[in-house]
């Protein structure tokens, strides 16, 4: 399932067509889902190495904060390719559901293939809700430095 563009084949064949290039999809998103966590985790690591430090060595700390401000920055990078990445989806999974509606306006039996595309147009969309508020968070987190 090289593309999304179903336009030349035929109706029965369009929906399989894009719910393979949805399985790709989906799996890309998991693998940017990933990212994201990895990028946390060295984040937090940077973060609590910069705390005890501001204890111990406050000179040392200092010095972590531009490593601090590149970490996060990545960790919002990662985040902007899931929502990237969760947006392709969606597009795919709106195209099934305009397929299936199709199919279902031809024979019944689509029904179910219809409803199950609208239920995951539904869910896809408040993932992109939920990773854009825990980006928005997670930008929040990041260390400000203004030089006065």
């Amino acid at each position: 399932a090289p593309t999304p563009d179903v336009s030349g084949l035929p109706d029965s064949v369009k929906f399989f067509q894009l719910e393979a290039m949805g399985g790709q999809r989906a799996a890309s998103t998991q693998l940017q889902r990933a990212h994201i966590v990895a990028a946390s985790v060295r984040y937090n690591e940077l973060v609590k190495e910069y705390q005890g430090l501001t204890k111990t060595n406050p000179k040392k700390a200092g010095t972590m904060v531009k490593a601090l401000q590149t970490s996060c920055a990545d960790l919002i990078k990662q985040h902007d390719l899931y929502i990237t990445a969760l947006e392709g989806e969606g597009t795919i999974q709106k195209d099934m559901a305009g397929v299936a509606t199709a199919l279902k306006a031809k024979d019944p039996s689509w029904a179910d293939a219809e409803a199950a595309s609208q239920r995951a147009v539904t869910n896809n969309e408040a993932l992109i809700t939920k990773a854009r508020e825990k980006r928005a968070d997670d930008q929040k987190i990041c260390p400000k430095v203004s030089y006065k």
